[in-house]
């Protein structure tokens, strides 16, 4: 529940992955409708975990022992702070069929992004958000890459059959050092990664700079690559030239990492149009995302409409988005609408916005009866001046959120506030 007068608490039900202070944060819409998040994920029985080779041995001693029992070497990079680290080791790599895939195939190591080696690995390998995990052959040639956190058990355990197949890889051998970082990657990169906190700044005009002084075609080498994916470079000549190389740079960087980039172009594309008001622009745009790759869904699509709308202040336009994919979806992204329309109940005080808003999470309550969906149903009734109708429902709310076990002291205190009134 939001209280009046105070901070929005972050309801992370549906962001799955988690950026670190080095990177350049994206909009949190655009993570959103791509994969549901149940609110009950973190309540599963644990499972026995599987080995691993966290904080024991060195890169060199996991080389070794992939060798000998012929296995490949997953790495899994992740940090102290991130949520959907800890998620994922909770709910997917306890699954029994991952736990035992990953012992059958598999050589495990954890490492961390702020220290030593993960720092290394992070910047050679472009780990950008967290958890991300970097699969090598036994001999430490790269294989692939996955990032975010996953919650697809069949289809990661698809991924990992078909990488126990796979005999050569797709990437060219490069002698890779974890204790250094080689080749030289310049100075702005390595601080990026390496450098405190307080060193790493925005490096966009440095990265600008560096890319105006190669020919294009540089661009597809490893460190030019490093540079615009990392520092999300989207606009002027390498943006056009990865649109225009878009396959090339699959071929030589992974059909992940390459259409990663591509939505973060689309999406720097649609915050510029947002900034001018320009919805036709924006639609034409996105409509031309599935000529590059037919991974480019509608709900996609979606997700960059309703960016657009929330971006340019067109909270209606958003409404009107999610009413239409509640309407038209068979399985709608509950958790999303419940945050857009939190993200909504925060940026405007219109109360005919904030009545249709909070007639969206009505439907959404039918839908699914759950506590948070109760509780951001009860907060916009209130907040649209619907009060009597918001005391009905946060009472309901707190009923719901204790058979649930969830915490509901918020939504008392909100109670209390509009009882004294």
């Amino acid at each position: 529940m939001y209280l009046p007068q105070k901070s929005p608490k972050m309801r992370n039900i549906d962001i799955y992955v988690c950026m670190g202070l080095k990177t350049a944060c994206y909009f949190i819409l655009i993570l959103l409708f791509s994969s549901g998040f149940s609110l009950s994920l973190l309540a599963q029985e644990t499972q026995p975990k599987y080995s691993t080779t966290a904080g024991k041995i060195s890169w060199e001693s996991v080389i070794d022992q992939a060798n000998a029992e012929d296995k490949i070497i997953m790495v899994s990079i992740i940090a102290e702070w991130c949520y959907w680290c800890r998620a994922m080791e909770e709910t997917t790599l306890k699954d029994e069929r991952i736990i035992r895939a990953l012992d059958d195939h598999f050589v495990h190591m954890n490492l961390n992004a702020d220290k030593g080696s993960g720092q290394v690995f992070s910047a050679k390998y472009r780990v950008v958000s967290y958890p991300t995990l970097l699969f090598f052959g036994k001999n430490g040639e790269f294989l692939s890459k996955r990032t975010g956190y996953i919650r697809d058990v069949e289809d990661f355990q698809r991924f990992l059959i078909n990488l126990t197949q796979k005999e050569v890889s797709d990437y060219p051998e490069v002698a890779f050092d974890p204790h250094n970082l080689q080749p030289d990657f310049p100075e702005f990169y390595q601080t990026h990664f390496f450098g405190s906190n307080e060193e790493r700044i925005d490096f966009t005009e440095d990265a600008v700079d560096y890319l105006s002084e190669l020919d294009p075609e540089q661009y597809l080498e490893e460190i030019p690559w490093s540079v615009i994916y990392v520092m999300g470079i989207t606009f002027g000549p390498a943006g056009q030239h990865f649109l225009d190389n878009y396959e090339k740079y699959k071929d030589s960087f992974g059909s992940e990492e390459a259409f990663s980039h591509l939505q973060q172009v689309f999406k720097d594309r649609v915050t510029f149009y947002a900034s001018t008001k320009n919805e036709e622009g924006m639609l034409n745009w996105i409509n031309q995302l599935p000529d590059y790759d037919d991974r480019a869904n509608e709900e996609m699509l979606l997700r960059y409409k309703i960016s657009y709308y929330m971006e340019a202040g067109d909270y209606a336009g958003a409404i009107r988005q999610m009413d239409q994919h509640l309407s038209e979806s068979k399985s709608p992204n509950l958790n999303s609408i419940n945050s857009i329309c939190m993200s909504i109940h925060d940026l405007t005080t219109d109360r005919k916005i904030l009545s249709a808003a909070a007639e969206l999470m009505g439907r959404v309550t039918e839908i699914e009866n759950h506590y948070y969906h109760l509780d951001s149903y009860a907060a916009l009734l209130f907040r649209s001046g619907q009060i009597e109708m918001g005391k009905k429902w946060a009472q309901r709310a707190i009923e719901r959120g204790n058979e649930q076990g969830i915490d509901v002291t918020d939504t008392e205190i909100l109670m209390e506030i509009y009882e004294q009134e």
